[in-house]
C-alpha cells in the first residue's frame, strides 16, 4: 500500500520552467546570451542553476563569478514570480485532497532550492499542505542521483515499497529508477519521448488512482 508520495516541484507542481528560462534570459542579456524555448527544455529544465550558468559561460568564454550570477538570477526569479500568476497543474488540488483522505502523506523531493519551492507554495496556498521540502540544500549529489528521494522516504519513516514518485524530467527519473522507488511520469516539454516511463499522466486528473490501493 502506497503511504507516501514524493513530488517533483517544477512541472509537477507548477508549471514554473517557463518563468526560470525567462529570468536566465533577462539576467543573461548584457553578455549577448539566448537560450531557445526548444534547448530550454531540452538541456537545461531541472538540471539547476548554477550547472545551466557553468555551460553558458564556458560555451561563451565568460570569466564571471558562477555564484553571483546565479544569484541575480534568482532574484530576477522569484521578482518575476511575485509579479506573475504561476499555474499549478490540472487536478492538483483535488489531488491533494484525495490523498489527504486517504492518510497519504506528502513530501517535495527537488532540484530547486527550498527558498524557491517555499516562495511558489506560499503564492499558491498549499505551503502547508506537504510535511517537508527536500531541496538541493538538503543533498550532496543532484538528480539523477537519487539521494534526494532516498532523504525524501527517510524524512517520511517510511520503507521504499510504500512510496511512489511523480516526476517530469529525465534525470528524475533515472534517479527514481536508482533509489529503486515506483514512478509516474509527468508530460512536460523536456520529457517528450521519454521511454523509462510505464505510466505517464498528462496532469492529475489523469491519475491512476488504483496505484494507491492496496497491493498483494
Amino acid at each position: 500500500m502506497i503511504k507516501g508520495i514524493l513530488f517533483d516541484f517544477d512541472g509537477v507542481i507548477v508549471d514554473s520552467e517557463p518563468v526560470h528560462h525567462i529570468s536566465f534570459e533577462e539576467t543573461l542579456r548584457e553578455f549577448g546570451i539566448t537560450v531557445s524555448k526548444e534547448r530550454w527544455f531540452r538541456e537545461f529544465a531541472g538540471t539547476g542553476s548554477t550547472n545551466i550558468m557553468e555551460t553558458l559561460f564556458e560555451e561563451n568564454n565568460i570569466q564571471e563569478d558562477v555564484d553571483k550570477w546565479v544569484m541575480k538570477r534568482r532574484v530576477n526569479f522569484w521578482a518575476s514570480i511575485r509579479e506573475k500568476e504561476v499555474p499549478i497543474k490540472k487536478g492538483l488540488l483535488e489531488f491533494l485532497d484525495l490523498l489527504e483522505e486517504k492518510g497519504i502523506r506528502k513530501i517535495i523531493a527537488s532540484g530547486s532550492t527550498e527558498q524557491t519551492i517555499k516562495i511558489i507554495l506560499k503564492k499558491i496556498g498549499i505551503v502547508d499542505r506537504f510535511e517537508a521540502i527536500c531541496g538541493v540544500e538538503s543533498v550532496k549529489n543532484k538528480k539523477p542521483d537519487p539521494e534526494v528521494f532516498l532523504l525524501g522516504v527517510e524524512k517520511l519513516d517510511l520503507e521504499k515499497k510504500e512510496c511512489l514518485i511523480i516526476e517530469d524530467s529525465l534525470n528524475g527519473v533515472i534517479a527514481a529508477k536508482r533509489a529503486q522507488i515506483q514512478y509516474v511520469c509527468m508530460e512536460s516539454p523536456s520529457n517528450q519521448g521519454l521511454k523509462d516511463c510505464s505510466i505517464t499522466i498528462r496532469d492529475y486528473r489523469e491519475f491512476p488512482v488504483k496505484l494507491l490501493e492496496d497491493r498483494e
